[in-house]
């Protein structure tokens, strides 16, 4: 059982001493061993991979916009989960939703397509798009027109 898991599972418990010492002695040790100093950043340590990008990136669990990870190289850690669309939608008294929308994912899991990572940077600088539910502004805009089968 990892330090982590131990003092995981005694969370709302006391833990001993030598518990305690080593939630900071094993990261100190961990950044000294891969970074060669303690005074990293997040994103230095955790990443958002798609494809072959890299980017840092910020959130953990239990937090707005959380990111679980798992090791990736050199002492990093790749996201494997978390708030991947984020949506803010208001509802006025007259007329369609104003909807705001950030997919961290991109809108297509085909490595080369241009939606494949094209929303990463917004993700990280917290931005969003406009999308409309205006039928005739949709067709307007679409790239192709098809009826899924």
């Amino acid at each position: 059982m990892t330090l982590r898991t131990t003092i995981i599972n005694r969370i709302g418990g006391q833990i001993t001493t030598a518990e305690a010492i080593g939630t900071f002695q094993y990261p100190k040790e961990y950044m000294e061993k891969y970074f060669g100093r303690t005074d990293i950043i997040l994103g230095d340590l955790q990443k958002l991979v798609r494809g072959d990008q890299e980017q840092p990136l910020g959130g953990f669990p239990d937090l707005l916009s959380p990111q679980w990870t798992e090791p990736l190289k050199e002492g990093k850690l790749k996201s494997i989960g978390g708030d991947g669309l984020i949506m803010f939608v208001r509802f006025p008294k007259e007329g369609l939703p104003i909807i705001e929308t950030v997919n961290m994912y991109g809108a297509s899991a085909v490595p080369g397509s241009k939606h494949f990572n094209d929303q990463i940077d917004m993700y990280l600088h917290q931005q969003t798009k406009k999308i409309t539910l205006d039928k005739a502004t949709v067709y307007k805009n679409a790239e192709r027109i098809y009826h899924p089968q």
